[in-house]
């Protein structure tokens, strides 16, 4: 199963200010495992070294010797991993964090701070959920995932793809696809322009040749967008 999300994505833009910037960045959790998350940073934040000050502070001393604050207010980090920016670069980052969180969340939110209290940056983090995908085949539901074997139909069926999350939300289905693995370097990706498979994408999915990835690109009721695929390889 591959699960594109991110956990794993990032944006950042740094707003214009008169007196300073704000950096706003976003992040996406890995799906909850009971009241905890965990996140990706992607070696976004970098110090001299990181210091847990409380339960819910981290001391980012900076390679210009000014002080700053990881602050997540909401609960608490549980857990930190660091690590070494480079060989003799004298600096490390910040690698991923365990936090805990409460089971409404649906958004948590830390901050850097100066020494004075000053925001610096505020990072937002969106809790993913968990995603099961679907073949809607005519209006039967078959569940897929790399372990069961691929569902059978026929060409003439309407055939498409449903996301549902672990909290029974039905996503709306902006595009699915199929990938041969026996395309050169899996470049051509078929994509439909909402969740029925076209013609091409089902001769595929019943003739997978060394194997395929089919998913899709889809959004939550809050305009969220997530992705989602699934791997059947043929190992002979």
């Amino acid at each position: 199963m591959c699960f594109v999300s991110v956990a794993q994505d990032k944006s950042v833009n740094e707003p214009q200010g008169e007196s300073n910037k704000i950096i706003q960045a976003e992040f996406r959790s890995a799906p909850r495992n009971g009241d905890t998350i965990h996140v990706d940073m992607g070696c976004h934040i970098f110090g001299n070294f990181f210091k847990r000050v409380s339960e819910n502070v981290i001391k980012i001393p900076s390679t210009t010797y000014q002080d700053r604050f990881l602050r997540y207010d909401g609960g608490e980090i549980l857990h930190c991993t660091i690590k070494q920016g480079g060989a003799f670069s004298g600096y490390v980052c910040l690698k991923d964090l365990d936090l805990l969180v409460k089971p409404t969340d649906k958004r948590v939110t830390l901050t850097v701070t100066s020494k004075t209290n000053e925001l610096l940056e505020e990072i937002t983090v969106i809790i993913s959920p968990e995603i099961s995908l679907y073949m809607k085949i005519n209006k039967e539901l078959v569940a897929i995932d790399s372990s069961l074997p691929i569902p059978t139909f026929k060409e003439d069926d309407v055939v498409g793809i449903v996301a549902i999350t672990d909290e029974g939300e039905v996503l709306k289905t902006v595009e699915c696809y199929v990938t041969r693995l026996d395309r050169p370097m899996c470049a051509r990706v078929e994509k439909t322009n909402g969740g029925e498979f076209a013609m091409d994408d089902k001769r595929s999915i019943l003739n997978p040749g060394r194997g395929i990835y089919v998913g899709g690109n889809f959004v939550d009721k809050d305009g969220v967008s997530w992705s989602k695929c699934v791997l059947w390889e043929n190992k002979e």
